[in-house]
């Protein structure tokens, strides 16, 4: 399947943990990737390596739980959640 380079996608990271796979699909996608998770020490360990990579820009970063997001249907391009479900 090929990705659409004609725009930024918008990626959901639920379940985001310390941002491996969020730092991964903003090395690697043309996108805005929400990160999201639950626990504010994961969340500062992602600010902290996105900061160092540079990547900063490219991730925003939210501490909500997945039952609670506050996003309509349809906003995201891809939605990732690797173990979090």
């Amino acid at each position: 399947m090929d990705l659409p380079k004609d725009r930024v996608l918008k990626i959901s990271d639920i379940g985001c943990g310390s941002g491996g796979q969020a730092i991964s699909l903003a090395k690697n996608l043309y996108g805005q990737i929400i990160a999201i998770d639950l626990f504010p020490a994961f969340l500062d360990e992602l600010k902290a390596k996105s900061e160092k990579l540079e990547l900063k820009s490219k991730i925003e970063i939210l501490e909500k739980s997945m039952d609670e997001l506050p996003f309509d249907n349809e906003v995201f391009d891809i939605i990732w959640s690797e173990g979090a479900i």
